[in-house]
């Protein structure tokens, strides 16, 4: 990879995962943003949605309220993702779409929405295939427009984890949110990064919420999931697996491809899942999320 292409990439994964960075350190990206070649090159001249950004994130402004979770036992949904003490987010999440998806033309946030719900669904399907494990739709999967989904995964006997796992849980529960679509800037820097127009984007810094936890508190065969007065499922599980290996790998082949991404702060090291790819910091005090893990998938 030469020089500029790597410093496209870094900027472009720095972007996506600007909400975990500290308020200076983001308006330096901005900045830099801005002046790189790759951003003039897409024929945007003006600096005022960028400017504005950076504002919003300075004052606090936050516009998820799918929350994240609190500890690891309860996935807190309709909790307010707020920026803590130095201005960043713990946990960023979203998801964006071109106008033209797969053969399919998302001409609102309805067909976003159905969009992102088909991605995650054809994701889960091909998990379970490549362990061998039962996957079962607990919530959300009867409603096209679902503000959140649970699925539960069982180990069968002829499961086929790898060897390389050490962490072997017996079920688990892989949980998502999603706050609905708004329409995306023309001079947003998303469509200069990853070189194509987008057309819509999850609402707010953590926008596309997914947890995974096991041995999850049940209800008869199925987890016990309740829903909270904005719509959102939650949950409780013991052990969360988010620092696993079997975690990180389900985790990157979900984000596999560019129209999705998933970072957390509060984990080490950090990981900002995005483009089948892991990539990382030594802390939120830097203008770029600059790392790759070098971290082999076995699934």
């Amino acid at each position: 990879m030469d020089e500029t292409t790597q410093l496209d990439e870094v900027l472009t994964v720095s972007y996506i995962g600007k909400a975990l960075l500290e308020d200076d350190n983001r308006a330096a990206l901005m900045t830099e943003i801005t002046g790189s070649k790759k951003y003039k090159s897409w024929g945007v001249s003006e600096t005022s949605t960028l400017a504005q950004m950076a504002t919003d994130m300075n004052a606090g402004v936050v516009g998820s309220t799918a929350g994240y979770q609190t500890g690891a036992l309860v996935a807190g949904a309709g909790l307010i993702l707020g920026a803590i003490f130095d201005g960043s987010q713990d946990v960023s999440s979203g998801a964006w779409f071109p106008a033209d998806y797969k053969g399919m033309h998302l001409a609102s946030n309805t067909d976003a929405v159905n969009a992102l719900w088909g991605l995650v669904q054809s994701k889960v399907d091909a998990i379970a295939t490549r362990i061998g494990w039962k996957v079962t739709c607990t919530y959300g999967c009867d409603n096209g427009q679902a503000k959140g989904r649970v699925y539960y995964f069982q180990a069968q006997a002829t499961s086929s984890l790898s060897a390389q796992y050490i962490y072997r849980p017996q079920d688990f529960t892989l949980t998502f949110y999603q706050d609905g679509f708004e329409r995306v800037d023309v001079k947003d820097p998303i469509n200069a990064l990853l070189g194509q127009q987008m057309a819509w984007k999850t609402k707010g810094d953590n926008s596309f919420c997914m947890w995974l936890g096991s041995k999850p508190i049940m209800d008869g065969d199925k987890p016990a999931v309740t829903e909270n007065k904005e719509g959102y499922p939650t949950l409780r599980w013991r052990e969360d697996m988010v620092q696993t290996h079997l975690g990180r790998d389900i985790l990157r082949f979900i984000n596999d491809s560019p129209y999705t991404f998933y970072g957390n702060e509060k984990v080490y090291p950090i990981m900002v899942f995005f483009n089948g790819q892991i990539y990382s910091m030594m802390g939120n005090s830097n203008n770029h999320i600059g790392y790759k893990l070098k971290d082999t998938s076995a699934l």
